[in-house]
């Protein structure tokens, strides 16, 4: 979990950033939650994606909940050779959508959460004065390379990680515990506050810009420690970082495929069954 939430705070970095034309302040304002999730797409012959994130939710009092951990498994047959990373933000418009989320089962995205793609720009108005499609109770946002770039979700299964979160939390939680009832108490030396406050500044529709100074005291910062967490939560991410030239690409790609089919057997079953339908 540590590595997810490592890579969270990463992805609202390059929210905050100044230089990007940034996701509207009303809709964090206004969400009854969101999710940030890393992911590799890979493909030959078919592709696929895998990833892992957190989930939160939002109290009617603007407070966020403890993150609670996620995974996501897509399949498709198409053409895209090689692997890419994408980190993808989620924002959950009603109480269904966290519902749905918020659940011990897997669900197929495109049937109880139906996601459209969100609008750009900071001080767009909120949820009324934002165009998306009828029935849609959700927003995402994808971004490679610190840019926002397209994916499309429909057909993915997303479900809770019940092992990741007991470890994190020390003990047997459901996600509903952690994100409605919050009866879950933040662990120690987290940077879950880091989070909570980088969703508060995005509320606000501020954005951060650090100085020199400040850029070579981040990098510094306990960076191995960091890197190990990242290894940790995103074999995805950190392979595909990696990976990504020469011949080695082509392995790679093969086993973030083989992966996806081995740990997801069933989730790849539920997959096929959707397309058919």
């Amino acid at each position: 979990m540590e590595g997810m939430i490592w890579n969270a705070n990463h992805m609202l970095d390059m929210m905050l950033d100044s230089k990007t034309p940034g996701v509207p302040r009303a809709l964090f304002h206004n969400c009854k939650g969101l999710v940030l999730l890393s992911v590799v797409e890979a493909g030959l012959i078919f592709s696929g994606s895998l990833g892992t994130g957190v989930m939160l939710t939002q109290n009617n009092k603007g407070e966020w909940s403890a993150p609670s951990a996620l995974a996501l498994t897509g399949l498709g047959f198409g053409v895209l050779v090689g692997a890419e990373t994408k980190d993808i933000l989620i924002l959950l418009l009603d109480d269904d959508a966290v519902n749905a989320l918020a659940g011990e089962h897997q669900i197929v995205i495109g049937g109880q959460l139906c996601i459209a793609t969100g609008p750009i720009g900071r001080e767009i108005g909120g949820f009324k004065n934002v165009s998306y499609d009828d029935g849609k109770n959700a927003l995402s946002y994808s971004f490679s390379k610190g840019l926002f770039v397209g994916i499309d979700l429909k057909g993915a299964v997303v479900g809770a990680k019940s092992k990741v979160n007991k470890k994190f939390y020390g003990k047997e939680v459901k996600p509903r515990d952690i994100l409605c009832d919050r009866i879950v108490d933040t662990p120690e030396n987290s940077e879950i506050p880091e989070l909570h406050k980088k969703l508060n500044l995005l509320k606000q529709g501020k954005t951060s810009e650090l100085t020199e100074e400040g850029v070579e005291e981040e990098a510094g910062k306990d960076a191995k420690e960091r890197l190990g967490e990242r290894k940790e939560v995103s074999t995805t991410s950190s392979y595909s970082r990696t990976n990504n030239s020469g011949g080695g690409s082509s392995i790679f790609i093969l086993v973030i495929l083989i992966s996806i089919i081995i740990a997801n057997y069933n989730v790849i079953m539920k997959l096929l069954s959707f397309y058919k339908h």
